[in-house]
């Protein structure tokens, strides 16, 4: 600008305004802590924004802070250095000043432990303990006293010193302890003294204290004093010259004083008999001092046979000065007479025995006893007399002399019921008869001897007894009622006994001799004439034999000439069962031997036919046709003339035709009959 500057070529040439950054001052920020703890986290403080700038605005990143060492540990101080680290800004540049980390001393109290003794005895080890120790430290530590083994009674400081590696990174404070020294108790020996007898004084031999320090003794009781039997308590008090460091000192012992022991006079008793009771003559005992006996066992006892020790208890008066006393003596008692006897008794043969009693006298002391008997006789034993043995049981058995007297078992002969059985009570004439007795015990045991049978009262014979049972057989009993009685003989053990045979079981009825008929073909045979056939029959005697020779005979109702022959004939009259045999044999027949019967009941029917054509023809005429009437004629008449000739046998054959036959044997007048068919088939002739 100027007046002129019209007149001028003006060239502008710009200049360039240089703005410099501005600086920020990064100020580490000072800390402490105390030893031992943990290091602090580092900061800083940044100064010298312009423009109303502020470190969140214009500037990015923290500063470095650092100690040197890195990590700091022992008490004192340390630089904390500040560095860019990442701080950064477009309008400032950074200078940086330290700050100074400042570790103080940790505390460290050490106490000496209180401690005590006795005068004149040695300082006892001291010791003492630290509290505030960080980081792992330990430390060692030294106790001092100024108190001696002389000192005298009182009190003493206990001066703790600790040592470590890190002592100087703690504050130390001391607390002193206190060593307490007692006064001594002086030791004082006394045993126990040796026991006396009630009346002896107290002496030297009992008051004989001694004590490890001088000094006076004072006992209680004092010397010269009768103590009381019993257990003494004997007391004594120690009394030390030098009063300062020593206590009075009591001690006791226990003296043990003896009772005095009367003298008891006692001599054995002379013996007794058992069952005496114990009085003055045996409990005599004396003594020199007053006072009263207690006997065991007491007056009134009575004592089991043997040797017994009888002891005495004197009780003196004057318990206090005396004990009781004991004395045992000897006494010798005799066996007493026991009487034992067993009752007569008697039972039957193969009978248990009975119970057996007795009797037990001149038992003593209320001595209860137990009674058994024996004998040889067992429920088995023959008829007879047998000892019975009393013996006798009880707890004081021995103090008896036994005196035994038997009794007597009378057994005597037992009855014996007889009963009979027969193989049959029916039977047919020669046929054998079993009789059997069975004798039975009415008790036990088996019968022996013999059975005779008797048949209506008349003896058939006598047999002898296996396992109690008789048997007899006969084959000639007679016919009719036959009443059997089986008579005992009896044995040693065994009365005589019999079975009557009026009825029942033991009477057997014999009845004539007789024989059976049984067909064992088929009943019913075929066959045409001129053929043969047989039939098969079973004859058995029904007692010893048949009644007599057996004949056959067959009835004539069988097929026309037929002829009959049985296989055997006969059968002897003491021949067993037999089969028996018949053979019927038929021919053909001619046509002038057409059975008879036969025509005779066929000539009516042929008559009825012959007029039936008739009968026809009369039915014809009503007929209108005559043709008709011719064919029913000619039909009717050659039906008849076929049906004649049929039924008169003229033709060609025979018709079929049932037979019945009967077949009889006989024997001795005794008749069996059975009844068989031939059948004719239909055939020519």
């Amino acid at each position: 600008a100027g007046a002129n500057l019209a007149s001028y070529t003006v060239v502008y040439v710009n200049g360039t305004l240089t703005v410099g950054k501005a600086v920020l001052t990064v100020t580490a920020n000072n800390q402490s802590i105390v030893y031992g703890a943990a290091l602090p986290t580092y900061t800083a403080t940044i100064t010298g924004f312009l423009n109303g700038d502020t470190q969140s605005t214009a500037v990015t990143g923290t500063p470095s802070l650092t100690t040197t060492p890195t990590t700091p540990v022992n008490a004192g101080t340390y630089p904390i250095n500040a560095a860019p680290g990442t701080l950064a800004s477009s309008n400032y540049s950074f200078s940086f000043v330290p700050g100074t980390l400042t570790i103080g001393q940790a505390t460290l109290t050490v106490t000496a432990a209180n401690a005590s003794r006795t005068y004149g005895a040695a300082n006892p080890t001291f010791s003492a303990s630290a509290t505030g120790a960080v980081n792992g430290d330990t430390f060692t530590f030294t106790e001092s006293t100024t108190a001696t083994v002389t000192s005298p009674v009182g009190t003493y400081p206990i001066v703790p010193v600790a040592a470590g590696a890190n002592l100087t990174d703690y504050n130390v404070i001391y607390n002193n302890g206190t060593l307490t020294i007692g006064q001594a108790t002086p030791v004082v020996t006394w045993a126990n003294p040796s026991s006396i007898v009630y009346g002896l004084t107290l002496g030297s031999s009992q008051l004989d204290a001694t004590a490890s320090v001088p000094g006076t003794f004072a006992y209680t009781p004092a010397p010269g004093t009768i103590p009381a039997a019993g257990t003494d308590t004997l007391s004594v008090t120690f009394f030390p010259t030098d009063a300062t460091d020593y206590t009075t000192v009591t001690k006791t012992v226990q003296l043990s004083v003896a009772q005095a022991t009367p003298v008891i006079t006692w001599p054995n008793p002379a013996s007794i008999v058992y069952g005496t009771a114990l009085g003055s003559s045996q409990l005599n005992a004396t003594t020199s001092v007053n006072g009263s006996f207690v006997y065991n066992p007491p007056a009134g006892s009575e004592l089991l046979v043997g040797s017994h020790q009888l002891t005495v208890t004197f009780t003196p008066t004057d318990l206090a000065d005396y004990t009781t006393a004991t004395k045992t003596v000897t006494i010798d008692v005799t066996q007493a007479v026991l009487t034992i006897g067993a009752d007569n008794f008697t039972r039957l043969y193969g009978t248990a025995n009975p119970t057996f009693t007795g009797s037990v006298t001149g038992a003593q002391n209320g001595d209860t006893f137990s009674e058994t008997f024996s004998t040889q006789a067992t429920i088995s034993s023959n008829a007879g007399p047998y000892a019975i043995i009393p013996t006798v049981t009880g707890t004081n058995l021995g103090d008896y002399t036994q005196v035994i007297h038997n009794g007597t078992l009378s057994i005597s002969k037992a009855p014996a019921t007889t009963t009979t059985t027969l193989s049959s009570v029916n039977i047919p004439f020669g046929l054998t008869v079993t009789m059997t007795a069975s004798v039975a015990s009415t008790t036990t045991g088996t019968p022996t001897g013999t059975v005779t049978f008797f048949d209506n009262g008349k003896s058939l014979g006598t047999t002898t007894l296996s396992n109690g049972v008789a048997t007899y057989s006969s084959t000639t009993l007679p016919v009719g009622t036959n009443a059997i009685t089986a008579v005992y003989s009896g044995d040693i053990n065994f009365s005589p006994s019999s079975a009557s045979g009026s009825s029942g079981s033991s009477t057997v009825l014999v009845t004539p001799l007789d024989f059976s008929l049984q067909l064992t073909s088929q009943a019913t045979v075929e066959g045409a004439y001129g053929t043969t056939r047989q039939f098969t029959f079973h004859l058995t005697p029904i007692g010893g034999s048949y009644p007599g020779v057996v004949q056959f005979s067959a009835s004539p109702t069988g097929p026309i000439l037929a002829t009959y022959t049985f296989s055997p004939s006969t059968i002897d009259r003491g021949a067993g069962p037999m089969d028996v045999t018949l053979t019927v044999a038929t021919r053909k027949l001619a046509s002038s031997e057409t059975p008879k019967d036969w025509s005779s009941r066929v000539s009516p029917v042929a008559l009825g036919l012959f007029l039936l054509p008739l009968l026809g023809l009369r039915y014809s005429r009503r007929s209108a046709k005559k043709l008709s009437r011719l064919i029913t004629y000619s039909a009717l008449l050659l039906l008849s003339l076929g049906a004649i000739g049929a039924m008169t046998g003229c033709g060609s054959g025979y018709f079929d035709h049932n037979y019945p036959i009967t077949i009889t044997a006989t024997s001795n007048g005794i008749q069996h009959t059975v009844s068989v068919d031939y059948h004719i088939d239909q055939s020519p002739q």
